[in-house]
């Protein structure tokens, strides 16, 4: 299972982030097994997933799993929210267990949420709760406004129907409400947006301005409501320093960039960086402000104030962050600010430069996420950007995607180097990615022989009409999606022979068993293929036999389709099988042979 594995890499990767000395993480050390020190890194995931807190130590104080806790492994106070969250945690030692095995009953009824958050001391038994939980109960106690605070209760943990009536009708008639992570959750909620690097939900972004050497501030911020069909939409606009976005685009990378046709690491290969860069690093003065188009930001929540305790300077709060437009400007400006932590850079390239910040507040949450997709295709001019780009946010690509992560474990590329540090860090392989224009091109091809929906050869659509509307709407049939992947795993079945056929050394591309069919026809025996397999039952094992099996017919069809009149062009005067391959007669003579 791709996801078990993928979880397992992650989990290692951050109990080996702990102290060399550390037994709670380190098997070797000779106190825990590799499951335990598993367990507890998973608390580190789900926290790390869910708030984005990245640092090893100060989650470990979070962390009250041991001895006496009173059934809570950890706990997270989030004062944005007003939540405190008690998390009960188990893991499995293999993918088996992990999708199938429940919590054991007595794991549910040890959770003493009420004794501990009432101050309770001990436990029902009379054991004193061990030192972790009476920190939560000190924290719990310094809170002054703690009537404004709920109780959540996360189960991170498969249960089953029973154990779901008894966790609700024990905690929720009172002041918790429960959440449970089975493992389709942990691999949808958590660890897919973790390998795509949207996993920092940070709720607010806090940006310090300057502000206008005067006793005044009634220019900043501009603002003005606009009236939309989406509602009535806030805007506020702030000349923002250069490096609070950089260093905003630094911390949240992918996850404030999820409605921009761009990933983080898909930007950097753009000429426009370049300019960007420049006009930060050649030019000493502010010329930045007037040079740029500047960014959009859209959110539910922006306030803004001036009293920071500090002259000329303002705090910008802004709830639900994303980046619509100018994603290529924040990551050109958090490039720069690598460089210059990194010590790459010497002096503050930063200094003295603005950019203009368009703020677009929407407070319903259903607007907001309409709005999102119409605004950052509206706004996404100041660099060229390729069609497929320009798809990565259709529903049909978010929908797809996450259908074949949640049914194959595979990743769905919709948008370019998304899963790049996902690869670098080991764990994914870049097998287990799949290429949106290889898969957009097969699935394509799957509507064969139906010619009402295939009116051209898939071999010969180039990368921008792949994407174009008549073409890509052939994604929004969630019914057909389990036809497209059969499709695509053809073709890449298809590839792994096309491999070995190119450096035969006896008959190089099987010519002589399989005529043009692995040099120039993989498309068209992906086409013959899925119609063949689409009605069974299929797996790995039967895509390899039917595919070996049209393959053994196609010299056959060859020698016939060849010699057809209507092939002439490609074949009376001189040999042209590429040109047939991508021609215009190729669907019919497959129809006639095949079908």
């Amino acid at each position: 299972m791709n996801q078990y594995n993928t979880l397992v890499k992650i989990l290692d990767e951050i109990r080996l982030g702990s102290d060399p000395n550390s037994y709670l993480y380190r098997p070797e050390l000779g106190k825990v097994t590799l499951v335990q020190a598993r367990s507890r890194a998973l608390i580190h995931f789900f926290l790390r997933s869910s708030f984005g807190l990245l640092n090893f130590n100060e989650v470990e104080l979070l962390i009250t799993d041991g001895i006496f806790d009173g059934g809570i492994d950890a706990y997270y106070l989030d004062k944005v929210t007003k939540k405190i969250y008690l998390i009960q945690s188990k893991f499995r030692d293999n993918a088996q267990n992990y999708t199938n095995t429940d919590i054991k009953n007595e794991e549910l009824w040890k959770i003493d949420s009420e004794r501990i958050t009432s101050g309770e001391k001990k436990d029902l038994d009379g054991n004193k709760y061990n030192k972790k939980i009476y920190d939560f109960q000190r924290k719990l106690k310094s809170i002054s406004n703690i009537s404004q605070y709920h109780f959540e209760i996360v189960v991170i943990a498969n249960l089953n129907e029973i154990q779901k009536k008894y966790i609700i009708k024990t905690f929720c008639p009172k002041k918790f409400t429960t959440e449970i992570f089975d493992y389709k959750r942990v691999n949808k909620e958590l660890l897919f947006p973790y390998v795509g690097g949207n996993f920092f939900n940070e709720k607010e972004l806090n940006l310090i301005i300057n502000l206008p050497n005067q006793s005044s501030t009634s220019e900043v911020p501009i603002k003005y409501k606009v009236k939309t069909k989406n509602g009535i939409c806030g805007v506020q606009m702030f000349f923002t320093p250069t490096e609070e976005i950089a260093k905003a685009m630094n911390k949240y990378k992918n996850s404030i960039l999820k409605y921009n046709p761009r990933s983080y690491l898909g930007m950097q290969t753009n000429g426009v960086n370049k300019n960007i860069e420049d006009s930060i690093l050649k030019i000493n003065t502010n010329d930045f402000v007037l040079l740029n188009n500047g960014i959009t930001i859209l959110c539910t929540e922006v306030t803004f104030s001036n009293t920071t305790g500090k002259k000329n300077s303002g705090k910008i709060s802004i709830i639900n962050p994303q980046i619509i437009n100018g994603g290529q400007t924040s990551f050109a400006l958090s490039h720069i600010y690598q460089r210059l932590i990194s010590g790459e850079i010497k002096s503050n390239p930063f200094k003295g430069k603005e950019v203009l910040l368009k703020i677009i507040e929407q407070k319903d949450n259903k607007k907001y996420e309409d709005i999102t997709s119409a605004i950052s295709l509206a706004t996404n001019n100041q660099s060229v950007i390729e069609s497929a780009d320009l798809k990565s946010n259709d529903k049909s690509q978010t929908s797809l995607q996450q259908y074949i992560f949640d049914n194959y474990g595979l990743y769905y590329e919709r948008k370019k180097g998304e899963f790049f540090n996902a690869i670098k860090s080991h764990y994914i392989l870049k097998d287990n990615l799949i290429s949106r224009v290889d898969f957009v091109r097969t699935a394509y091809a799957s509507s064969f022989p139906d010619t009402i929906k295939i009116t051209k050869n898939p071999k010969n659509i180039t990368v921008k009409n792949l994407f174009s509307d008549s073409i890509f709407k052939i994604l929004a049939n969630k019914s057909d999606y389990k036809k497209f992947i059969l499709s695509y795993f053809i073709y890449k079945e298809l590839q792994k022979s096309k491999k070995l056929a190119k450096s035969s050394p006896t008959d190089k591309w099987y010519f002589k068993k399989y005529g043009y069919a692995l040099r120039y026809g993989d498309i068209a025996v992906t086409m013959i293929v899925t119609n063949s397999l689409y009605s069974n039952t299929w797996n790995q094992n039967t895509i390899k036999s039917e595919v070996k099996n049209v393959l053994s017919e196609w010299k056959k069809y060859e020698n016939k389709t060849f010699k057809k009149p209507s092939n002439n062009k490609y074949f009376k005067d001189e040999k042209n099988p590429i040109g047939y391959y991508k021609g215009d007669t190729i669907i019919q003579d497959l129809i006639d042979y095949f079908i």
